[in-house]
C-alpha cells in the first residue's frame, strides 16, 4: 500500500511539483532514510545534514528515477554517495560513535540488551554495520542492498555472512547478559 502511494506521489511530483507532494514524499520516506544516514554518519547532527542534502538532490533529480518501486533504495544510494563525498572532504571522522546510548531502547528490560547490541555494533567496520543495518534491520533484499552499497549481490551475501559472524563473536565477548 505504501509503495503504491509513494509511486503516486512521485508521479504527482514529476507532473506538478507541489509542496504538499514534497511533504508527503518526505513523510513516507524520512524515517528509514534518517536511520540509514545515522548508520553512515555516526552523529545525529551530521545525519540531519546528510538527510537534508539527500532530499535536495533527490527532488532535483527525481526525473532520473526509472523504477518508482525502488525509490527507497535510490534515496539510500544518494545518501551514501553524498556521505562518501563528505568523507573525501574529511568532513566526517571515522572515530565517532554510531549510536547514542538508549537510541533504540524502549523499556528497562530492552535497555540492557540494546546497550550490548549498540556496543557490539560499534566494534564493527562501517561496511559490516551498513550491511547488517540494511538487511537485518531494514529488511532490504540482497539485490537492493547490493545496489545501495555498490557491490554485487554475491558480495552482499558474503559480507552479511562475515558481518553476522563477527557480530556474534563480538557480542558474546561484550555482552553483560550471560549466555544461556
Amino acid at each position: 500500500m505504501i509503495e503504491l502511494k509513494l509511486e503516486t506521489v512521485i508521479e504527482n511530483l514529476l507532473r506538478d511539483d507541489l509542496e504538499k507532494d514534497k511533504t508527503l514524499f518526505y513523510d513516507l520516506t524520512h524515517k528509514s532514510l534518517y536511520n540509514y544516514c545515522l548508520i553512515l554518519a555516526h552523529k545525529p547532527e551530521v545525519a540531519d545534514d546528510l538527510l537534508h542534502d539527500t532530499y535536495i538532490k533527490a527532488f532535483k533529480n527525481l526525473s532520473t528515477l526509472l523504477d518508482r518501486s525502488k525509490c527507497n533504495a535510490w534515496l539510500k544510494k544518494i545518501a551514501k554517495n553524498i556521505y562518501l563525498d563528505l568523507l573525501k572532504k574529511s568532513y566526517v571522522k571515522n572515530e565517532t560513535d554510531i549510536f547514542e546510548d538508549n537510541f533504540f531502547a524502549t523499556s528497562v528490560d530492552d535497555n540492557l540488551v540494546m546497550h550490548d547490541i549498540i556496543n557490539t555494533m560499534q566494534t564493527l567496520s562501517v561496511e559490516f554495520r551498513e550491511v547488517i543495518y540494511l538487511i537485518d534491520m531494514e529488511g532490504v533484499d540482497y539485490t537492493s542492498a547490493a545496489h545501495i552499497i555498490g557491490i554485487t549481490a554475491e558480495a552482499v551475501k558474503s559480507r552479511i555472512h562475515r558481518a553476522r559472524k563477527k557480530f556474534i563473536k563480538n557480542y558474546n565477548c561484550t555482552s553483560a547478559i550471560p549466555a544461556k
